[in-house]
């Protein structure tokens, strides 16, 4: 099986293009990535999007986080969690991956280098991404 997790969604039709292209090459999954300004509009058309593909390819939803403020990471996680197979956040600065890696309810950090000199990570952090389950 071939699965894509890292597709930027888009409006209804775009999706549908998309995720047909991605059936003619072989893809069995695919998940739209949308961030969190966008992802409860993309909800709205998550059903009839299934339902349109549902013999070409199966696809998901995945919430990127783009913000340095931790409490509005932690508003987004608990209002989407439920609702998002995966949910992203954006990282760089160092209390966003820190936050990010203490909570068991973020799936993956993603670019934790992000505007840095370093990798974003230390012994300690790498420690709490295995304790949490969180992907690098």
């Amino acid at each position: 099986m071939f699965f894509d997790l890292n597709i930027v969604g888009n409006s209804f039709e775009n999706n549908i293009i998309l995720a047909k292209e991605a059936s003619k090459y072989g893809w069995d999954h695919i998940n739209f990535s949308y961030s969190q300004n966008d992802f409860s509009d993309a909800l709205n058309f998550k059903k009839e999007l299934q339902e349109e593909l549902c013999e070409d390819i199966s696809i998901d939803y995945t919430l990127e986080i783009k913000s340095n403020n931790i409490n509005e990471i932690r508003k987004s996680v608990s209002k989407f969690r439920n609702k998002a197979l995966c949910i992203s956040v954006v990282g760089g600065d160092l209390k966003v991956n820190r936050s990010s890696l203490e909570n068991v309810k973020i799936d993956v950090l993603s670019r934790p280098y992000l505007k840095r000199y370093d990798s974003g990570l230390n012994h300690v952090l790498a420690k709490e991404a295995l304790k949490n389950n969180v992907a690098v």
